[in-house]
């Protein structure tokens, strides 16, 4: 009778081990929250489920950019600086199982603060009028200048920071120190004329674009620095064509 009450007792154990064994466990959780977003505070919700435990029993663990998982709320508040972020999760059920890992990763960039633009000074570049537009090369040198290239009058303008027209080189024609602004080679863009000019800020040399069906690369001109301000006259904007 011994023997077979401890076979008896044996077998229960080894009953309640497989029973608790296969005892279900909680899900991973949901997290509802954002991915994307700007730096501050954000709100991220935790839900799971268990067969046979009610919702308000269940818990969570939660960690920011870290695996170490500490208890926190079904709605968790974070502080979310610029940069990548990952959200860790786990739900506990009351017997303590723990369910797998759930991680949310959040990408968290700052808004650039809105400029207020302050007109400092204006000026009519041209006396032209171009019934289908056109667009204007405009470039600041080193020293505060600001370099206007005119399709109208094809020609170079240089005003000083204070917005005072310092000096102008340049007229039409094909020669050294003229521009053809207006001779656009593409037809669709024919009656657009158009300019580029740059200024090398180490150097002070200008350089002057132009559309052009005899240039057979990029446009090049450069001019002779003076008193740190490029002296007019010594454009050169031609390519000799292929």
């Amino acid at each position: 009778m011994k023997k077979l009450a401890f076979a008896a007792t044996a077998a229960l154990a080894l009953i309640a081990a497989a029973s608790a064994s296969g005892a279900s466990k909680p899900s991973a959780p949901a997290i509802a929250g954002p991915n994307q977003t700007t730096p501050g505070r954000h709100a991220s919700v935790f839900s799971a489920t268990e067969k046979g435990v009610s919702a308000s029993k269940i818990r969570f663990r939660c960690g920011l950019d870290t695996t170490k998982l500490n208890a926190c709320g079904r709605k968790t508040t974070l502080k979310l600086s610029d940069g990548n972020h990952v959200l860790r999760a786990q739900t506990v059920d009351p017997a303590g199982r723990k369910s797998g890992v759930t991680k949310l990763r959040i990408s968290v960039q700052g808004v650039a603060p809105l400029l207020t633009l302050t007109t400092l000074w204006q000026k009519s570049v041209t006396s032209a009028t171009f019934p289908h537009g056109a667009l204007f090369g405009l470039a600041e040198g080193p020293d505060g200048d600001v370099y206007v290239a005119d399709v109208g009058e094809d020609q170079i303008q240089v005003y000083d920071p204070a917005g005072n027209l310092v000096r102008t080189w340049g007229s039409r024609g094909k020669g050294q120190g003229q521009f053809r602004f207006e001779d656009d080679p593409d037809a669709a863009d024919a009656d657009i004329p158009f300019s580029g000019v740059a200024v090398d800020q180490r150097t002070g040399d200008v350089y002057v674009a132009e559309p052009s069906a005899s240039r057979s690369s990029p446009p090049k001109a450069t001019t002779n620095s003076a008193g740190g301000r490029s002296a007019p006259g010594t454009v050169s904007s031609r390519v000799s064509p292929t």
